[in-house]
């Protein structure tokens, strides 16, 4: 899947070495999630992975999505292979059409992704 980090921010977030400072559950937990990213071929594979959840973000005006665990995970946005938002419905046929994200924060639980 491509994967493009929104601002400075998260692509600073995503690199190996700023997560060795976080707590050992939350390193742990972001370095599979971010791993299981990088190789699904499609979201609908996000989805798929067992102990790693897939939440369409019903607060927003957008398809966003958070992809993790209930302490930690991504903000995940489907975009097309120009950067264009999709919009996608959290259903197994849509989510096979999406080939790229753009991942928009990094380590937030889903409490958190929801109140944002």
């Amino acid at each position: 899947m491509k994967i493009l980090p929104l601002g400075d921010d998260v692509a600073e977030a995503i690199r190996p070495s700023s997560l060795t400072c976080l707590e050992v559950t939350v390193r742990n937990d972001l370095r599979i999630t971010l791993t299981v990213i990088k190789y699904a071929e499609t979201m609908v594979q996000l989805a798929a992975f067992r102990g790693i959840s897939l939440t369409r973000l019903a607060n927003s005006d957008v398809s966003d999505f958070h992809y993790g665990t209930d302490i930690t995970g991504v903000v995940l946005r489907p975009i097309d292979d120009q950067g264009i938002q999709l919009a996608v419905d959290h259903n197994s046929a849509n989510l096979s059409a999406v080939f790229s994200v753009a991942i928009l924060a990094v380590g937030l639980s889903l409490k958190e992704a929801i109140r944002s």
